[in-house]
């Protein structure tokens, strides 16, 4: 898990040549959209549209992540903040809050 954290790390600075950007947003009522469609190397963006500080993480098969990227390391996003990070395998992912644990989205990564 460490080694697949560790490549997000570096992978979040730059998107291959011909990613795409795909942008999801969290507000108070949910992420929008619901479900988000990309390909291997495009970089996905959560924007935090709250004004509350939220921890963003998703997870598929034997693949999770988050942001973390607060000056405390608890929490992900700032309000207003948005980050991108590139999802280097194709699947099913699902992305959540840990604020409240109810807002969800589905991002389907293919190849």
């Amino acid at each position: 898990m460490r080694l697949g954290s560790l490549f997000l790390v570096f992978a979040c600075f730059c998107a291959p040549a011909g990613a795409a950007d795909i942008t999801v947003s969290i507000s108070d009522s949910g992420f929008s959209p619901a479900v988000a469609t990309m390909g291997v190397g495009d970089r996905l963006i959560v924007v935090n549209r709250t004004d509350k500080k939220q921890w963003i993480w998703g997870q598929g098969g034997n693949y999770a992540f988050d942001y973390r990227s607060t000056q405390e390391n608890m929490w992900t996003h700032e309000p207003g903040q948005s980050l991108g990070i590139i999802i280097p395998f194709a699947g099913s992912f699902r992305i959540g809050n840990a604020f409240d644990g109810r807002m969800h989205a589905t991002i389907v990564v293919g190849r």
